[in-house]
């Protein structure tokens, strides 16, 4: 367990009280998920982000600290910067230095992206924490980015994350580059699609992103495990 890295994500987990988000749930309802994630909208106000949507004609709306209740996780504090690509030093987190961390390289002059194949064990299961339960996607797991790093540095650091606030920001830069109306789409793409596919694929790539963060079930939301 210590040898493999296991026992430090574990540790990492129950420092941040996110134990809830590991257990096991049987119901998901996929269709109403896209639905959900096919309608959503996400307006950030001063000191906090609200998510409105509609599933099966129910109005949904809620903000962080719902989200936590809902997550059963901590969402009134913690870190919750969301940067893409922009490789300057933040409050806490220093780009070269968290390069050459994880990299496990001190020679590296210049901050960058990390391989998996240059972390250690333990590193690459801290890489798939933050993949899969803190900044979802569907592509280019081998990577980091600047934010995987980050949130990577953030979470072995023992800082607290605020993960409702996270998700939430994540959701909205998803629905900016997943379109979800054909008018929204290159024409020329357009075009080669079928009218069902035209649809649901900004819908099924929401999803496929953003997931897993909340699976909406007759008008509830629960945690989507």
């Amino acid at each position: 367990m210590n040898e493999n890295g296991l026992s430090n994500v574990m540790e990492i987990v129950k420092r941040q009280k996110w134990e809830n988000l590991f257990k096991r749930r049987e119901l998901v309802h996929i269709d109403a998920v896209k639905e959900f994630y096919a309608k959503i909208t996400v307006t950030h106000l001063k000191k906090k982000d609200v998510v409105k949507s509609k599933v099966r004609g129910v109005d949904l709306e809620f903000d962080h600290e719902k989200l936590a209740t809902i997550l059963g996780v901590p969402g009134k504090n913690g870190i919750c910067e969301y940067i893409k690509e922009v490789w300057e030093e933040s409050k806490y987190t220093k780009p070269l230095e968290i390069t050459r961390i994880f990299a496990n390289d001190d020679t590296i002059m210049k901050a960058r992206r990390v391989k998996s194949v240059e972390m250690k064990p333990s590193q690459r299961f801290i890489h798939f924490l933050v993949m899969k339960n803190v900044i979802p996607r569907f592509g280019k797991r081998d990577t980091t980015s600047f934010m995987d790093l980050s949130y990577m540095d953030h979470l072995t650091a023992r800082r607290l994350v605020n993960l409702p606030r996270v998700m939430m920001r994540h959701m909205s830069y998803v629905i900016s580059i997943c379109p979800t109306s054909v008018g929204d789409l290159p024409g020329k793409l357009v075009e080669n699609l079928p009218d069902k596919v035209r649809e649901l694929r900004g819908a099924n790539r929401r999803w496929k992103e953003i997931c897993p963060v909340v699976l909406v079930v007759d008008g509830l939301l629960c945690p989507a495990r």
